[in-house]
């Protein structure tokens, strides 16, 4: 009898897990598909670098609330952040805001951030947890460096902001989409070179909508044997395009050459749909 219950769970065990990965392989095969090999995508390290190297970058800021009700619980702000020119995330905060009232506290935090496109939980983000603390602005360098990418940000100048650094970091996350979670190594990080398409995407999108956008519908339809309605651009590095198509379906088609100009992708491009 108690061999036959041990069988019995066993196979019970086996039938769910079956089950599961099932499933896991048809949200994978209907809603993410990836053409090609690794090769096509970022390296995590240079994916997180670069998803925190973004034009104009938000991120959620989750600090230890302050307030006697509340203590120690977590408080999140949708905050605007920079990187230094050692890669470190750098913010500028009010005093009167609550998770700069948090950090004088606690000055322990994590910042989580989306790829540029975010659509969907098969999408890349980075969790990046360090201390901050304020540090002097000699010459405005920080305030003028955070403007530079947050050109709108003329709040910056107020008497009351000042520049928090996460000079300490202890610990990168990154998902790259189901079961694509893993942690980045400091020294990765610091090693790794940003893609440099993250810094004129929009420009890199809008030259491929206005010249290849029918194309890439025909490539898609015809080679790639995808009936599909229609799609945009989410984002692109320098090894592929990252597409969703009929509003929800994600597919990655990859560059057969590395692209770092308009004019690497023109020819890339060319050579993709010829």
């Amino acid at each position: 009898m108690q061999y036959t219950l041990i069988l019995l769970t066993l196979i019970y065990i086996n039938l769910v897990y079956s089950f599961q990965s099932k499933i896991m392989m048809n949200l994978g095969d209907n809603n993410h598909q990836i053409i090609g090999n690794k090769f096509n995508r970022l390296l995590p390290e240079i994916e997180t670098k670069t998803i925190l190297s973004q034009n104009n970058a938000y991120g959620v800021l989750s600090t230890l609330n302050r307030k006697s009700n509340l203590k120690g619980f977590p408080y999140g702000s949708l905050v605007g952040f920079s990187l230094t020119d050692n890669d470190k995330p750098f913010f500028i905060f009010s005093d009167l805001s609550l998770h700069t009232r948090n950090l004088i506290i606690n000055n322990t935090a994590s910042l989580y951030v989306n790829e540029y496109g975010f659509k969907m939980a098969t999408d890349s983000r980075v969790s990046i947890t360090g201390k901050l603390t304020t540090i002097s602005d000699c010459n405005n360098y920080y305030k003028n460096k955070y403007l530079k990418y947050h050109p709108n940000a003329d709040w910056v100048n107020l008497p009351d902001f000042k520049v928090y650094l996460m000079n300490e970091i202890c610990d990168i996350s990154f998902v790259g989409g189901f079961g694509k979670a893993t942690k980045i190594r400091l020294k990765d990080y610091e090693s790794a070179l940003v893609d440099p398409i993250i810094f004129e995407i929009d420009k890199y999108i809008d030259y491929i909508n206005k010249n290849f956008y029918n194309l890439i519908y025909e490539y898609i339809s015809n080679k790639l044997h995808y009936d599909i309605e229609n799609y945009y651009i989410k984002n692109l590095d320098s090894q592929g395009l990252n597409i969703i198509y009929d509003n929800s379906n994600f597919i990655r088609i990859p560059f057969k050459m590395k692209v770092y100009t308009i004019e690497d992708l023109k020819y890339a491009l060319i050579k993709l749909l010829s």
